[in-house]
């Protein structure tokens, strides 16, 4: 029997890692951290920009500016990947009080990993 597939977009944090001259971004080797998954790329676009300009945002008040290897500021901290998943037939929910968060509240309906 052939397992159903199901497209994901995973929210990943991008690693910056400096090397005493600028940062070097995980993207480059496509390594993150997964933080999230969504089924559908409208809401895991608009979380990646949300938390990309709350980054921002921090970046800008910060002492120590983020720049790259061509002295460019840090703009991104978080980026999307497509991934194809297998469905096995598991439609188990995770309990509420489980969930990341533990209130029920909207945050706790994101997909978080």
């Amino acid at each position: 029997m052939a397992l159903k597939k199901t497209t994901g977009f995973v929210l990943l944090r991008i690693g910056w890692e400096y090397n005493d001259e600028y940062y070097n971004s995980s993207e480059e080797d496509d390594t993150g951290v997964p933080t999230q998954i969504f089924l559908s790329r409208e809401p895991a676009v608009k979380e990646r920009d949300r938390l990309n300009a709350i980054g921002r945002e921090k970046e800008t008040k910060s002492s120590h500016r983020m720049t790259d290897r061509y002295n460019q500021p840090i703009t991104r901290f978080y980026d999307i990947v497509e991934v194809e998943m297998e469905d096995h037939g598991s439609n188990r929910e995770i309990p509420r009080d489980k969930r990341r968060g533990g209130t029920g509240g909207e945050e706790d309906r994101t997909g978080r990993i």
